[in-house]
């Protein structure tokens, strides 16, 4: 009865949420029609190994790239024709300087490389913080999209219409979850993924002062990456704690059933075809059967 009850509240939230929060410039659309298949890269240490052996399965569809991608030596040879960006840090203005600095030279890069029509997808709460028309603008290959990141949950039959409308998604905790969300909505008929790894929980360690640290690793990573405490980006130097870390994994996981969910209602399919993974929710897939 409990649960009944807390699906029920979870909906009314999320419908008012979506009223509140809509805006009518945060809607993603289909933009596919040569071909209905799209490859979304993670940038795990696996994916690597698909940028070496299997490009060829990647180039043959459409793809996606998130995060820092655009740092890696791999952008221009899959030539992506989405770009999605998500995390806050990516526009914050109050952030930490040297996370500032990163993302000036992640958009240099983008804006340098990019000689192919790209598609930068971005959280509509992100729309009014920076000047993206200025930061993008001299690149007239690239296109700006935005796409509504209220996060919605609740009674499916009521949330998969929401979702369908793009008026919110499920909560993010990952920017794959993002990713696979607007991939879905822009109707693509199935979906894989490479560079999926989340294995974070592998290398998390407490260290003498008590605090949280991790590796965050990467496929396009030159050298060994060190411990680090895991901290929460903005200018306050706070690190997260054991259980915030384990609850913010756990709503990430539960994200990709959520999409998995979603996939069933707008019949797409959705395959996982990273080399390691620790994500449950999808049906493996060999990259070697990927290939047309």
């Amino acid at each position: 009865m409990k649960y009944i009850v807390l699906k029920f509240v979870l909906t009314i939230i999320s419908i008012f949420r979506a009223v509140i929060k809509y805006n009518p410039k945060a809607k993603v659309t289909s933009n596919h029609k040569d071909n209905t298949e799209i490859c979304i890269l993670g940038n795990g240490p696996s994916l690597i190994d698909n940028m070496k052996n299997d490009t060829n399965s990647i180039l043959d569809r459409h793809s996606m790239c998130v995060n820092d991608f655009a740092e890696s030596e791999y952008f221009d040879v899959i030539r992506p024709r989405y770009y999605l960006l998500l995390d806050p840090d990516y526009w914050r203005k109050e952030s930490l300087k040297e996370l500032i600095e990163h993302r000036e030279r992640i958009f240099e890069n983008i804006n340098l490389k990019t000689e192919w029509k790209l598609i930068l997808l971005l959280p509509i709460i992100a729309r009014n913080v920076l000047n993206w028309s200025i930061i993008f603008g001299r690149n007239q290959h690239i296109e700006i999209v935005y796409f509504n990141n209220t996060p919605l949950t609740g009674h499916k039959f009521v949330i998969h219409e929401l979702y369908k409308y793009n008026l919110g998604m499920p909560p993010a905790q990952n920017v794959l979850v993002a990713g696979i969300f607007v991939a879905i909505n822009m109707g693509y008929n199935k979906i894989y993924i490479f560079g999926a790894d989340h294995s974070w929980h592998e290398d998390i360690v407490i260290n003498n002062q008590n605090v949280v640290c991790y590796k965050n690793k990467h496929f396009y990573d030159k050298n060994d990456v060190p411990l680090v405490p895991w901290q929460k980006g903005d200018n306050s130097g706070a690190t997260w704690k054991m259980h915030e870390i384990l609850m913010a994994l756990a709503k990430m996981f539960e994200g990709y059933q959520t999409l998995e969910e979603y996939s069933k209602y707008k019949k797409t399919k959705i395959y996982n075809a990273s080399k390691k993974t620790s994500i449950d929710a999808f049906d493996r897939y060999d990259v070697k059967e990927v290939s047309r």
